[in-house]
């Protein structure tokens, strides 16, 4: 298959999987917090953040295995792609046992680590002792994620997230309205539901390649030092990525209530929606180009990276800058039952600086994966590592020192992402020597200007629509969809881009 084909097939799926995770996980969480509270929403958003933590020794080493399956595979060495597939999976192994024994610590600490209610302790440690056993069980099968991924077949493992996400929400609102709702319920289904997506994953890996052997002769330390010196590079990218979106969680429920992490974790999820579906152009990138840069294609790389950020900036201003003014209205149909409205008002504020942030990284994400693809990543996880660990460090002195708020948290995250994802920009673009002027002004200021045009009109329609109702809030959205689309078609795409969009869609 070519690889402008199969790289349109992978986005496409990326979006479709994507897009369903981020509105099914949007309905539960709203239903979640209904059903069990908001003070057990905030244990199951600490529990579930501690899996970033508990997974690092490990996902360098997974991502490392995509670029070098992608890499030898293209050369035809099936040798190599054994060697390096029966290495990683050792290694997740021991990578699984270490993560759950610290789960099973941490377990025992929970309650002096969170402001949590005292009849909620044992929920939290059987939570904790399920992400343990989570942890040991899944971990290693990620190893044929990555195969997959390196063999570009996205389209395979979107296939698994959809089918897992589903049965997921199924299974919690059957066990929730029909057997008993709580934190350790949630926390077993979760485990339930992605058990079936990583057997779902060696099924679709060894299809994919049927020559595929397991055999202890295949580990080689070699190959492992290969490994870990590209993955200890990507280790410091996760590490960076875990403090400053997982770890600040915890900062947070050391100096506010629990409470407010679940709040916390409601902003979390819209810009991880927005976040993930700007990303859904740039995770298919890493084996492309690491291919582009095996067979030496390096002006391939230029177009790719110019292209691909102009379309996740779309995105991005169509998530996260288009629907602002309609966001409280949004929290107060989600979640309003379990908040004040001035509690909302603060929340939707907070919303607001979170998107922002994730605009700027959605400026960069694709021109950073790409870098990831062609080996460049010291510079990048030196800077990422330094945003992560500032932002955290404002937010636990803000919090401190001074007045303690969710806004505040988001403001401190949102400016450090900022200025991150800058630095990755100027970086990408120079490494991948792509064209300057193009690069800015098409990729990034156009697709700006559609989604600021758009958000004026929001604004317009939240004004005169009564958006407090269901009713006028679904027409205001449908209206802003409309809106956006024309001014992306007359804003951010060129004249040759609109003809191209003409022919492919029979005009």
């Amino acid at each position: 298959m070519r690889q402008r084909k199969r790289l349109i097939i992978n986005v496409l799926s990326n979006y479709t999987a994507f897009g369903v995770y981020g509105v099914v996980n949007i309905f539960l969480v709203g239903y979640v917090i209904r059903i069990i509270g908001k003070d057990a929403f905030g244990i199951v958003a600490l529990v579930m953040s501690l899996i970033a933590v508990t997974e690092l020794l490990g996902r360098g080493v997974g991502k490392a295995l995509t670029k070098y399956v992608a890499g030898e595979a293209s050369k035809g060495e099936l040798e190599r792609v054994r060697c390096f597939v029966n290495t990683t999976l050792v290694w997740l192994f021991g990578c699984g046992v270490i993560g759950a024994v610290i789960c099973i610590i941490l377990a025992g600490y929970i309650d002096r680590i969170a402001q949590i209610p005292e009849e909620l302790v044992p929920d939290a440690r059987g939570a904790m002792w399920l992400m343990g056993l989570r942890v040991f069980l899944c971990f290693p099968f990620n190893t044929f994620q990555s195969l997959l991924w390196g063999y570009q077949r996205y389209d395979l493992t979107n296939l698994a997230r959809i089918v897992t996400v589903l049965l997921r929400a199924a299974l919690v609102i059957a066990w929730f309205e029909l057997v008993s709702a709580g934190v350790v319920e949630l926390v077993a289904i979760t485990i339930v539901s992605l058990l079936v997506e990583r057997v779902l994953w060696v099924m679709f890996a060894l299809r994919i390649a049927p020559k595929m052997q397991f055999a202890y002769r295949l580990v080689s330390l070699t190959t492992l030092g290969t490994l870990v010196g590209f993955g200890g590079l990507m280790l410091i990218i996760d590490v960076a990525n875990m403090i400053g979106y997982e770890v600040v969680k915890w900062v947070v429920a050391i100096k506010l209530p629990v409470r407010d992490v679940g709040a916390f974790a409601v902003i979390g999820t819209l810009a991880a929606f927005a976040g993930t579906m700007a990303r859904s152009i740039a995770q298919v990138l890493v084996p492309a180009a690491s291919r582009f840069d095996a067979l030496s294609q390096h002006e391939m790389n230029d177009r790719l990276g110019r292209a691909s950020t102009k379309y996740a900036t779309i995105v991005g201003a169509g998530l996260c800058i288009a629907p602002l003014p309609l966001l409280r209205p949004f929290l107060t149909h989600w979640v309003g039952d379990a908040y004040t409205p001035e509690y909302l008002r603060q929340l939707a504020w907070a919303g607001t600086t979170l998107l922002l942030g994730q605009w700027f990284v959605g400026c960069a994400v694709c021109l950073l994966q790409m870098l990831t693809g062609v080996g460049r990543v010291a510079f990048p996880a030196t800077v990422t590592l330094c945003w992560s660990v500032g932002g955290v460090t404002l937010v636990w002195v803000a919090l401190h020192w001074a007045h303690a708020s969710i806004l505040g948290v988001s403001v401190l995250i949102a400016t450090a992402r900022a200025i991150g994802s800058v630095v990755h920009f100027v970086y990408g673009a120079r490494v991948l020597r792509c064209e300057t002027r193009d690069l800015v002004v098409g990729s990034v200021v156009r697709p700006l200007l559609a989604g600021v045009l758009a958000c004026a009109g929001a604004y317009l329609l939240a004004g005169y629509l009564d958006v407090y109702r269901v009713t006028g809030f679904v027409g205001a959205a449908l209206a802003l969809a409309v809106l956006f689309t024309l001014a992306v078609w007359g804003l951010a795409l060129s004249s040759g881009e609109r003809a191209e969009l003409k022919h492919r869609i029979g005009f």
